[in-house]
């Protein structure tokens, strides 16, 4: 039996997390996945010790948290290929993407 210290953070109780855009739309997915965002993980997180199982996204369109929920999951699996041919060709689109990444820290 492993003893974690008493400042140790506990565990995501979790498995799936659940995005949602401003239009209602909901996308699935493991935690495992959406914690390779720096800003989704401290959302989820909480300081007093909460955590949460949905995270609503007030200011990104439900095509724009597709494309990220695809990239996510694009990331979690098919570490070092090329993800550009899944990018939208929409420039406005693609601009939206760049910066839905860029803010949710997916590097």
């Amino acid at each position: 039996m492993t003893v974690l210290p008493a400042d140790a953070p506990k565990p995501y109780p979790h498995k799936y997390v659940k995005l949602l855009s401003n239009d209602g739309h909901e996308f699935v997915l493991q935690a495992d996945v959406v914690f390779q965002s720096g800003t989704i993980k401290e959302i989820l997180t909480g300081e007093n010790g909460t955590y949460s199982d949905k995270v609503y996204f007030r200011g990104v369109e439900h095509d724009t948290l597709s494309v990220v929920s695809k990239y996510l999951m694009y990331k979690f699996y098919c570490k070092g290929q090329s993800f550009y041919d899944n990018i939208p060709q929409n420039p406005y689109k693609a601009r939206e993407f760049k910066i839905a990444v860029k803010y949710l820290k997916i590097y």
